[in-house]
């Protein structure tokens, strides 16, 4: 390993440990639209990560004009950026601006992916869909066991 690859990884544990958070990232498998009712069924895979680097949210505003006449509007558009390590990650390969990232109960739109220079990781920056509820798969275990006895008298 190189001396920039180590340094790469210590600096990537110690952001996790301070500023780390769970997230999800989903990715589109298939969609298919009922055309009689419009409803819309996604297949998406998931990938859960215990500890990714979650950076503040920001806020920018953007201007738009349409048509002949110049109207425009300004709406705000709230970014952030996501530092995943890819040992967190072993089954996700690629990821794409069809993919998501739910955190902390937002969900971003996947815009730009960067990766590490020695490929340890990727910084991505999503674009927070406001409004949007997330529909979120959630893995359930149980770590107990009941034992049901009969009491028959």
């Amino acid at each position: 390993m190189s001396q920039l690859h180590l340094l790469q990884r210590a600096n990537l544990y110690r952001l996790k440990r301070d500023y780390g958070g769970p997230i999800d990232i989903y990715q589109l498998v298939s969609s298919e639209t009922d055309s009689r009712t419009g409803v819309t069924t996604l297949a998406t895979k998931v990938t859960h990560v215990r500890r990714a680097v979650i950076m503040p949210a920001t806020q920018s505003r953007k201007s738009i004009a349409r048509g002949q006449i110049k109207s425009t509007g300004t709406y705000d558009i709230g970014l952030c950026d996501f530092i995943i390590d890819r040992k967190d990650t072993p089954n996700l390969s690629t990821l794409t601006s069809d993919d998501w990232i739910v955190a902390d109960g937002h969900k971003y739109q996947v815009g730009t992916v960067e990766a590490f220079q020695v490929n340890d990781g990727w910084i991505v920056t999503g674009r927070e869909l406001v409004g949007e509820v997330p529909q979120q798969s959630l893995d359930m275990k149980s770590e107990n066991v009941v034992t049901v006895a009969s009491n028959d008298s």
